[in-house]
């Protein structure tokens, strides 16, 4: 704006709606047309009004099964229920516990490459009462202790919101640990009831291979 000579003028400029959800920004103050170069220009009291908040999404729930190995599992709960919400237990279908400290391990997966929609590990987050959940990620550490000579064994997570009929995500079990990170459709998990998701296992390498869940996360 117009600055008149030897006058403090205050400005109060209103940033539009692209300065809504950004990252960093850099304003800089520019003059010009100075009467010659032994003028100053002053500035004082700059202040920049709004808020700042986290662009990740809050931790929902955790399953950390931290403990000395027991079965069934020594610690299936989340650390902390989140409000307005419970999670079950982390519990699992048809499979074999094998006792391992710190995680939550099986074995007796399905042999073939059908996903068998009797046996997973799975578990549940209900909102409260007059409450409705939006989930946005889910990530898992996992491995195996073995992988077939011929083929991939191969995770598949799924939920209750089609009754399991599709895979939201899959991906590929090795003895190398690994953390996938699963977006949840908004389509489909803005909003919802109850959920149960439920995670299943394709091409295991035979009834005595492990397969190690740990740190199941839900944002």
């Amino acid at each position: 704006g117009f600055i008149p000579g030897n006058t403090w003028t205050p400005a109060t400029i209103s940033l539009p709606a692209s300065f809504s959800n950004i990252g960093q920004v850099t304003f800089r103050l520019y003059a010009y047309n100075l009467q010659n170069s032994n003028k100053s220009f002053v500035v004082d009291d700059v202040t920049v009004n709004g808020s700042v908040n986290s662009s990740a999404p809050p931790q929902l729930g955790l399953y950390p099964f931290t403990g000395g190995g027991a079965c069934p599992n020594q610690n299936p709960a989340v650390t902390t229920q989140p409000a307005n919400a419970v999670f079950s237990n982390y519990t699992d279908a048809n499979t074999d516990c094998r006792n391992n400290d710190n995680v939550f391990s099986s074995r007796g997966w399905n042999t073939t490459n059908t996903v068998d929609l009797t046996q997973y590990n799975q578990f549940t987050i209900t909102p409260s009462s007059g409450y409705k959940a939006t989930l946005n990620s889910m990530v898992f550490t996992e491995f195996a202790d073995e992988v077939p000579a011929s083929g991939t064994t191969v995770w598949h997570l799924r939920s209750s919101l089609n009754n399991d009929a599709t895979d939201i995500a899959s991906g590929t079990a090795t003895v190398a640990s690994q953390s996938p990170s699963i977006t949840l459709p908004a389509a489909n998990f803005t909003n919802v009831g109850p959920v149960t998701f439920r995670v299943y296992l394709t091409n295991s390498n035979q009834y005595n291979t492990e397969w190690t869940n740990d740190a199941v996360t839900i944002n």
